[in-house]
This record gives C-alpha cells, structure tokens and sequence, in this order.
C-alpha cells in the first residue's frame, strides 16, 4: 500500500503542532471532510503518514492512506465504487472508525475527467459516515468544491517545530556537535530576527540548509534566502558536494549541470509554466539552443538525481519555486543582460503586472545589483518598474532599491510616488538581507520614514528597525534618535498595530537607550486609556533596564491622571511595582514585606483603595519567586486572616491561585497550608460553623485556575461519600474534586443523584456547579439528575446551557427535562412557568431531541412577555417540527411587521416588547432562509430581515445574518443558479452600503466561500467580474474571503479583473491582499508564453559578470594548485630522489621548484618549469597537464582584466 511506499525518514520526521487538532476532529462524531493545505515542501505527506501511524499504533482508528492517483487505476474495474465497498466492509468489522487518507490530490485537479473521479469519491465516501482527509497545495485546493469541507493550514515551523526538527538534523548531519548547542544558534538566530530566520521556518529549506553544510554547523551570520540558492548552485548543480571528497577543488565538466539547469529554467520561462509533464520538458530545454539531446537528457537525470528538479506524478519542476527563479536570474545574467533585463521588464509591466516573469526579474535585480556594469541597466529597470500603476510591480523595484541603494534613481521621489504595499514590502525585506551593513539598512528606513506618513508604513519600519536592533541594539538605538516617536505615539492616526510594533522596538533597544525608552513609554501610556495595562505590561518587562524611583512616581501619576481604575490596570501596575521594589541597588528587605503584607491584611474594606490592590498583586509575585518556606509561611498566614472582602477576594481569584500553580518552595507552602485546613473539613464538622480560613480554602479549590491535580494532593484521602454528603462547606467541592479523580467525591455524586439527601447541602453544591461546568461526563449527569429531583429549576438551566450540543450531553436526559417543563408551566405561580419555559428553551438549544411545535407553543403562551418568551423564540428553528414552517410564521408575524418598501423596514407589533421582537427578527430570517423551501418567493423578506435590525433605518449586518442569508442562496442554488446569483449580488451590494459586524471571520467565512463557490464553479465569467468590483467596497474581510475563493477557483479568466481592483480597491488592507494574491499566483500558474525572452538572449553574445569571473579564477588557481601540488608529490616518489638530486636532474634551483607548492596570488610556476615537469613527467609515465592548467588560469586573469577595464570606462 502507498503508506509502506512513503519515503519517510523516521529519524527526522517530527510531530507537527496541529496534527492533534486534526486527529481529534478526524475522531470527532461529525464527520466533516477535511484538507491540509500547504506548499510544497511543507510536509503534507509525512503529516499524512505520522496522522495514520499514529492513529493505528494506538489503536484509535484504521486509516488508509492512498495517493490520489489511485483512483485512476485501470487494473480494477470501477476504482472508486470498489473503494467505497472496501471502506464499507471495513468499518463493519472494525471497533474504531475507518479513516480514508489521499495523498496529492492536487495531482487530479488539473485534468476534467480526473477531477470529476476524485469529487466522486469524496462525496461518496462522506455519504458512507466515513472520516476523509487530504492533502493539496493551496492554489488547489479552492478546486475541492466540498460542502463543509474543513482545511488545515499547514506552513513554517513555529518556535517549537522549529527546535524538534534542528535537534533531529543536528543528529544526523552535524555529527560530532551538540545538538543542544546546534538548535540553541537556530533559536537564536531566529529570535534576534537575522535573515536566516527566513529559511530555517521553512520545512524544506532548513533540510537543504544541513544538507549542504554537513558535517559542519550551519553558519547563520551571513545566511539570507538568495545566499542559500547561491550555496545549493555550487554544491549541487556545479558539483555534487554529497559525492566530492574534496568540495574546494574545482569538479570534473561532466559533473557541472550549470548550463543544463539554466537552460531548464529558460525553458520554463519562455513557455510561462512553472512545472511540465517530463516527456515535454526536454523540449522546453532544446529550445533555448546551445545543448545537444544527449547532453539534455543526460542533465535533466542527473539534476533529478541531485534533487535539483522535482518529479510529481506527471509535472516536473525545480525543487522550489525560488530555485527555479534563481535559475533563470542566473541564466539571464550568465550572457550579456541589458536587452534581456530590458525584456524582462517591458513583459512585467505589460498585462497589468505579469509577476511569473516579475518574479525572475526582481531575482535577477538581485543577483545582478554587485556588478557595476549593470548600474545603468538596473536604474533604467527600476525607473519603469515604480511608473507603472501596479503596485506588485512598484514592490519588485523597491525590493531590488532593499537589497542595493543604489538601483533607484532619486529614492525619495520613487518611495513617495508608490503604493503604501510596495514600500511595506520593501520595509520587510530590509533587515533580512545578508552580510549588508547596518548602517545602510538603517538609512534606507530613516527614508521611508521621512518621505512616508501612512501609519501602516511607518509601524512596518519599526518592525524592520526591531529585527535589526536584535543584531545591533546600540546602532539602532542611535538611530531612534532621529525618529520623534513621541509625536508618533501622540498622533491620532495611530493604530493599535502600531503601538505593539513600537512597543517590540523599544523592547529591543531598553538595555542601550533606557532614557528614550522611558520617554516614549511614558508617551504611550499617556495615551493608552483602554489599553493602559499593556503599556505597564512593557514597563514591568523593561523595568530592570530602564526602571527609576522618579520614572515609577512618574508612571503612577499618570494612571492616576488616567482614571482607569480597574481590576486589569491595578494588578498590572502591581506586577510593575513588584519589579521596581527587587531593583538592584534598592530592593525590599523581608521586614518592609512583611510590614506591607501586615498592612493589607488588616486594611478596613471601606479603605481598600486603587493603591492597595496592586501592592497585594505585588505581594503575590514576591511570593511566587520566594525560596524560603518559613518567609513564605508567614505572608499565607496573614493573608488568610485577612478581614477584607477585597483583598480576600484578590488572594483567593489571584495570588493563592499562582502560587498552587507554581513550582517548588511556594506551591509545597501554599499546599501545606491548604491541607491543613482541609484536614478539618470532615463528616463530624458539617454542622458546625466553619473558620474563616475553610471557608478561604474551600473557595480557592472551587477556582478553575487551580490546578486539578493540586486539589487531589491537598484532600484528605480518608474522606469518605458520607463525609461530602454530610459535610455542608466540603459538598459543594465535590464535583471539582471528582473531575480531579478523587473517587469518594464521585461516590457521593453518584448517591446524591440516586437517592437524593433531604439534609444535604444541595443548594450550595449546583450553586458553585453551575459556574464551573465539569468535565466529567458522569459529574455532569449526577449534578443535572440532583438539580431536576430537587425540583431547582434554575440550576438545571444553567446546566443545561453550560453543556455542549455537538457532544449531545443532554440528549439523554431530553423527556425528564420536558416532563419537568410540563410540571412548572403547568404551575400557578408565574415564577414557576417562566423558569420551566426558560429550561425548555436551554434543551432546544443545547440538545439534538426534537420538540413538538405544540409542546412549544404552550410554552410561548405561558412565557409571553418574560426573558424566556425571547429565548423560546430564539430557538424556535432549530428543533420545532411541524410538516412546513408557516405556523411558525405565522406566529412570527404576530410579533413584527417586515415591509421591504418601508421605513424603517422592520416594525413591532403593538403590545410586543422590543426583546421579543428582536427575537423573532432573528428567528424568521433562519426560519425562512434555512427550514423553508428554498423558493425565491420569500428573497425580499430574506434579504430584509438579513440587512436590517428591528425599528432600524440604517442596515447593521452581523456575521451571523451573513451566515445564514449565504447558507440560503446555496439553497436555492440546488433550484436555480440563476436566481441564486442574482440573489448572491443583490445581497452583497446592499451589505456594501452598511454597517457590517463581522464578529469572527471564522464563523461566517466557510459559508461565504461555499456560496461563491457553487454559484460561480460552472460560469465563471458571468458574476466573477461583478463580484471582485463588489470585494472593493465590502468589509475588508468579506472581500478577502470572495477574492480568495474567486482567484482559487478561475484566477486565470479572472486576472484582469482583479488586477483592476488593485487599484481601486477602497482600503490600503484590501490592496495589499490584492497584490499578495496576484503575486502567489502568478508565481505559481505561470503566464502566457514568453518565447522573446530566448529571441532577446539569442541576440547578445555570452558576457560574464565580475562575480562569475572572479569565481571562475579563484577555481582555476584552486585547479592548478591541485595540479601542482600533486606533481611536486609524485615526481620525488616516483624517481626515488631527494628533491635536491631532481631538482640537480631538471638543472633547476630548489627554489624555483618549491614554487609548485606556492602557488599563489601573488606567483604561480612560470610556463617553462610547467613544459619542464610535464616533459619529464611524460619520461616516467605521468600526465602531470600543468602547461594546460597554467594557460586556462592565465586566460582566466586576462577575462577579468578586460571586465575590469570595461567597467572602469563605463564609470
């Protein structure tokens, strides 16, 4: 099977951070479809495999993991009905669910009939209740039109990936290094944001990156994205380092590949794909001329060999998408470049930005911008570049302007002339370029900085500033210097964006400039109103470097002139003065703690003030960090006799809450003390009053921050069922002592539900329940058994409503609930029938059971105008059951009035209080757009009650409405496509004129997407168009989720028009995501042909850059030193001689010999001493070739002589 054909290297394969969520939700009773999404070389088949290894060791399920391409099996008739069998049989003999797992289904995506085969599947398998994943890259997976389809985004490591997968490289290609030490320089060069960082979140690249610095440490220093290539260049397409003995040497020619994988890319390029079936792809390489077949066939295998070029089921293509970007630059700047680089740019700037060739230019830029030559070329590139109206196309120059300042012209007239995106883009790539001096980089941002006044710029400069200062805070530091940042902060265009980016920056560069620091923190928490505490936050973290008595007087005033008194903002402060007090110089003796603790403690509540809270969340963090028990002891001691509600209720809801989830001496402490006490709540004291200090301890272990197992260390194990039921301070801890596994406690749950105590504290016990909600299911069951017996109506609502409906926890306890909603409407006491028609509500919204539309109805009578008249109605779409929904209408309307053509359009009746009939607005839209006949009859009263709220002029459109009115046109879609796309676009441009609440994208995104999906699959053309202009005046959210489905599914008919909305787009942040998805696509689906870029190149002749000489010259001295040396080894050997006899037998002086070992810069053998020594040599039977290698070197110098003066000239 395909799992045993997976190539994986268990030594290095790693568990991803979201391969639980998706084993869990694999497991889960819904059994949604799902995809991981990721590019290549992210590790989707090894996700795949570790899923279903994973899985069947422990037993959890049976997975069958196949690659797509099975499903075109020709040796079994019916391939995909014949797996659906198999998966059928298979789940009826097995105990856990059956798990089907595809591989690459990208690979089926691209032909008709194959895509076809692949949906069949996949909706087959779902209808058979049988879980499905599978993997594709993201340009794909928009073509998996599945209903309800869950995607799993899988990109870079993140910070603990990242340490799993150095430490398994480390092992197995540093060998002989620590791999401690290996994964603390990635962890450090990733955290102090060094270029490097780039490439070692990438899955592929930091493999490539060990591979080609084996059996050394990867040096990071110099380390950036374009290095990296340049590396992988030499080591495996000019040589195979994997094979060479001794890499320095120069290689064999027929183990450099270079020309055969330039001529690959340029093939790819001027066809305008970035991948090709293989039979075809030597053709693409044929055509750029200057290679035979032979030589073709025998590269292409070699750099196949080499992992250079990638073979995925019918598509060859470079390993990286950059790799093959570099390969064209590089086989662009290998001839003569200027017409080409004129080529390059007139292209890109046609079609409304072609970045499949922008892409290649902007590497080219890159790698061409050392060589004087070009200057002018590069400019002139440049200039049109930042003309054009794109501003994809003006990033390309801005990132060539990045990596050398001397590309653009007049930069400050180009960098204001540009879109805010293009210079952002610029901002980014800034500090991640390599072995470039700081001092450059920053006056580059000092530039932006200047030129630029958009907010969302300039907090893009301080990020880059923040990535640079981890490298050389004291540099940067000076340079803030030059920023007013406090008029910044003070400004009312900023954004909270730019308040975290400036507050990372200052982070940064505290040690080296603590009096800026503080200056501009000041500012911002002068500022912060609402988000005080985060700035105090900064202060708390910074305060070792920064921190004063007169900055700390200074921070307090201004919170006090802030009138921010809260909670939040005191215990904030609190963490802050607790810093300030351990200061070097001036920290707090144990007798001034002791005399603060002893002050709170005894501090009457009526003068418990802003002050006093955050001295006792100080008090707190003393103790957490504290090491000596008996100091410790004695502050718990005090502060559990404390008199104060306010303090009390600090120290149980904070301070004794962090110190049981602390470690050593302060959780030991804390526990000791609370066992204690616990001790004394046993059976023989339920009747009499507990101290002060029980009633303390009993309220911490109810609280959730508590850890569980703490509350099973601090319990007396000889507590017994009878103890916690006679006990009334200890019953209402039981359900959170029996989630911690104490099994006494779970006994007497489980007696109470059974035989239910009249003496026992049940009023207590469902009192503290009912906030803490368990996680035990039988805890649950007992607590809602207890509350129904007891006939505390309430507190099973408030069960009820605390549980989950997707784990069905109150269905089994669906007819006694209805029996006891009975009772309670039944009752003459008005109390009574409201809290029995609030708990039918609750089950109709927290259970699966089907409620007749009678049962409710009474119900709505008997609740009328109460809170539970509302909730009823809220829920009346979701379990009613009547043959149609028009009775439920038509009580609907009894309570609103909705006239599409009117003024405010949605009115209450007379009578009806507002909180109903904003109820029963919710309530008809999911009625009539969810339960009824998806007709279009009911559109206007759908699309109303979907823009509008109750008595409301303007429209306010909530996420949720959102939701429902797509979920609806998807509906009518089954009927008519054509009344669903009309509908689609009256919806969307009415929701373009109003108010748009979207909550959580999360909860209305899949909606969205599937509603565009379906409606434009089949036609594209027809509402494609109309819908991008929409995505320029929606909410920025809206249009992202309809863009990305839109470019997912036709970006390539579609590309002009979202070129258009580039530009006309009404927000900076639409632009920018605009211009991201052209670029990733373009990038990925390639473009038109480009056949002039060959006619360009076959019209200038080979010139080669001073890089390329330079380094074709240190290979050829390296050439002939091998030469040499191995002559001056093997003549002595070979005659038996002393050096001083041959040199007597060549009539040379031991001088001039001992120059074949001194071959230098500065000398090599003269051409007589080489025609001497192969002469000789030839005698004895040795083909030493030194005249051969002393001319290649000479020819090698004289090329660089002639670059050289040409440059001089040009300059």
């Amino acid at each position: 099977m395909y799992l045993a054909e997976l190539s994986v290297d268990n030594a290095l394969q790693i568990e991803r951070t979201i391969e639980s969520d998706i084993a869990e939700g694999l497991l889960d009773e819904h059994r949604w479809p799902r995809v991981i999404v990721g590019d290549a070389g992210t590790g989707k088949s090894t996700l795949l495999w570790s899923l279903a290894t994973e899985l069947f060791r422990r037993g959890r399920a049976t997975p069958i993991l196949l690659s797509a391409t099975w499903l075109l099996r020709t040796d079994v008739t019916g391939p995909v009905d014949y797996l659906v069998q198999g998966l059928n049989e298979l789940s009826e003999r097995s105990d856990v669910p059956v798990i089907l797992m595809l591989d690459t289904v990208d690979l089926l995506l691209h032909d008709l009939q194959a895509h076809q085969i692949l949906l069949r599947a996949l909706k087959m398998v779902e209808r058979s209740g049988i879980a499905v994943i599978c993997a594709t890259r993201p340009h794909e997976a928009g073509l998996l039109s599945i209903d309800n389809l869950r995607d799993h985004q899988l990109s870079s490591y993140d910070d603990d990936e990242l340490d799993l997968a150095a430490t398994a490289l480390a092992n197995r290609y540093c060998q002989g290094a620590p791999p401690g030490e290996v994964v603390a320089s990635i962890g450090r060069a990733t955290a102090r944001g060094l270029p490097a960082a780039d490439v070692c979140r990438s899955p592929l690249l930091l493999r490539v990156l060990f591979e080609l610095s084996a059996p050394a440490v990867p040096a990071l220093d110099d380390l950036d994205m374009t290095q990296l290539f340049r590396s992988y260049w030499q080591r495996r397409i000019v040589r195979d380092a994997r094979t060479d003995i001794e890499t320095h040497y120069r290689p064999a020619a027929q183990n450099n590949y270079s020309e055969v994988a330039r001529a690959s890319a340029l093939g790819l390029l001027a066809t305008g794909l970035p991948e090709l079936p293989p039979v075809v792809f030597p053709n693409a390489v044929a055509a750029v001329g200057g290679l035979s077949a032979a030589d073709i066939d025998e590269g292409i295998d070699a750099l196949c060999a080499r992992g250079v070029l990638s073979t995925t089921g019918d598509r060859r293509s470079f390993f990286h998408q950059t790799m093959f970007e570099f390969a064209a630059a590089e086989a662009i700047l290998a001839r003569r470049p200027a017409q080409s680089l004129a080529t390059l740019t007139q292209r890109t700037s046609e079609r409304d930005g072609d970045l499949f060739v922008g892409c290649v230019l902007e590497q080219a830029l890159i790698l061409g911008g050392d060589d004087p030559a070009l200057a002018a070329d590069l400019v002139a590139s440049t200039t049109q570049l930042t003309r054009s109206p794109s501003e994809a196309i003006q990033g390309i120059a801005l990132v060539a302007w990045a990596h050398h300042s001397s590309c653009l012209d007049q930069p400050r007239i180009s960098l204001r002339a540009v879109g805010a995106s293009a210079v952002i883009r610029a901002a980014h790539h800034i500090p991640s370029i390599a072995a470039k001096p700081i001092g450059e980089s920053i006056s580059q941002l000092l530039v932006i900085w200047e030129v630029r006044t958009d907010i969302v710029v300039k907090a893009a400069v301080l990020t880059a500033m923040t990535r640079l200062a981890y490298r050389d805070p004291t540099t940067v530091a000076h340079a803030l210097e030059h920023l007013d940042l406090v008029a910044a902060v003070t400004s009312p265009a900023v954004t909270p964006d730019f308040e975290n980016a400036l507050l990372r920056l200052l982070d940064s560069v505290a040690a080296t400039a603590p009096v800026l620091v503080r200056r501009v923190l000041v500012a911002v928490l002068t500022h912060a109103t609402t988000r005080a505490h985060i700035a105090l936050d900064y202060f708390t973290r910074l305060w070792p470097a920064i921190g004063s008595a007169d900055l700390f007087a200074e921070v307090v005033r201004v919170v006090e002139d802030l009138n921010v008194g809260n909670h939040t903002t005191a215990f904030a402060l609190g963490r802050l003065l607790y810093q300030h007090r351990i200061l070097p110089g001036a920290p707090h003796t144990a007798d001034q703690w002791r005399e603060i603790t002893a002050h709170l403690a005894s501090q009457p509540d009526e003068m418990f003030v802003f002050m006093d809270e955050a001295e006792l969340i100080a008090v707190g963090q003393m103790l957490v960090a504290a090491t000596v028990p008996d100091v410790i002891n004695e502050h718990l001691q005090m502060l559990l006799d404390t008199t104060s509600d306010t303090a009390r209720s600090i120290v149980i809801h904070h301070v004794l809450p962090a110190l049981a989830a602390a470690s050593g001496a302060p959780r030991e402490c804390v526990r000791t003390q609370t066992a204690t006490i616990a001790n004394t709540l046993d059976g023989g004291t339920g009747t009499m009053s507990p101290s002060r200090e029980q009633r303390l301890v009993v309220e911490l272990l109810g609280e959730h921050e508590v850890p569980l197992d703490f509350i099973a260390d601090v319990m007396p194990p000889a507590l017994t069922a009878a103890d916690w039921i006679s006990n009334d301070l200890l019953l209402p801890l039981a359900p959170r002592a029996a989630d911690a596994g104490i099994a006494s406690a779970h006994r007497a749950l489980t007696q109470l539900a059974a035989a239910p105590d009249p003496n026992a504290a049940i009023d207590p016990l469902l009192r503290r329940a009912i906030h803490r909600t368990p996680t035990d299911e039988q805890v649950f069951d007992c607590l809602l058994q207890i509350s129904l017996a007891a006939g505390r109506t309430q507190d099973a609502t408030a069960l009820v409503s605390g549980s989950e409906r997707r784990y069905g926890r109150v269905d089994k306890h669906a007819p006694a609930i209805v029996s006891h909603c009975r009772e309670r409407l039944a009752s003459p006491a008005a109390e009574d029938r409201e809290s029995g028609a609030l708990l039918l509500a609750r089950l109709m919204g927290s259970s699966t059971a089907t409620i007749e539309w009678s049962e409710v109805r009474g119900a709505l009578h008997v609740a009328t105008g109460t809170r539970a008249h509302r909730d009823l109605i809220g829920c009346l779409w979701l379990q009613t059951s009547p043959e149609d929904v028009s009775d439920l209408i038509d009580y609907l309307s009894s309570l609103i009035d909705v006239d599409p053509g009117r003024t405010p359009p949605i009115r209450r009746r007379r009578g009806v209080d507002v909180a109903s009939a904003a109820a029963a607005v919710e309530a008809s839209l999911r009625i009539l757009a969810l339960r009824a006949d998806p007709t279009t009859t009911d559109w206007d009263m759908v699309r109303t009650l979907g823009c509008y709220n109750l008595e409301d002029a303007d429209k306010v459109v909530s996420g949720t409405k959102f939701a429902v009115v797509m979920d609806h046109i998807v509906r009518v879609h089954e009927t008519s496509s054509a009344a669903a796309s009309s509908m689609l676009l009256d919806y969307l441009a009415a929701v373009s004129r109003s108010d748009f609440f979207g909550i959580d994208v999360t909860l209305w995104r899949r909606h969205c997407a599937q509603a565009v999906r379906v409606i434009t699959r089949a036609h594209p053309t027809r509402i494609g168009p109309a819908l991008i202009e929409l995505c320029g005046v929606l909410d920025t959210d809206v249009g992202t989720v309809i863009l990305d489905e839109l470019a997912a599914e036709s970006y390539t008919v579609l590309r002009e028009d979202i070129v258009r909305l580039s530009r006309t787009a009404a927000t900076d942040d639409m632009r920018t995501h605009v211009l991201d998805t052209i670029r990733s696509h373009d990038r990925v689906q390639g473009s038109l042909a480009f056949p002039e870029i060959l006619a360009a190149l076959d019209k200038s002749p080979r010139v080669y850059t001073l890089v390329e000489l330079e380094e074709d010259l240190r290979e050829r001295r390296n050439e002939l030193k091998a030469a040499t040396d191995h002559a001056a080894t093997t003549l002595p050997k070979a005659t038996g001689m002393s050096v001083t006899a041959l040199c007597t037998q060549l009539s040379v002086s031991t001088s001039t010999f001992k120059r074949l070992r001194a071959v230098e810069s500065w000398g090599v053998p003269s051409p007589n001493l080489c025609r001497l020594i192969d002469d000789y040599g030839a005698t004895l039977g040795h083909d030493f070739g030194l005249s051969a290698q002393l001319a290649e070197f000479e020819r090698a110098e004289d090329r660089l002589k002639d670059r050289n003066s040409h440059v001089r000239r040009q300059q």
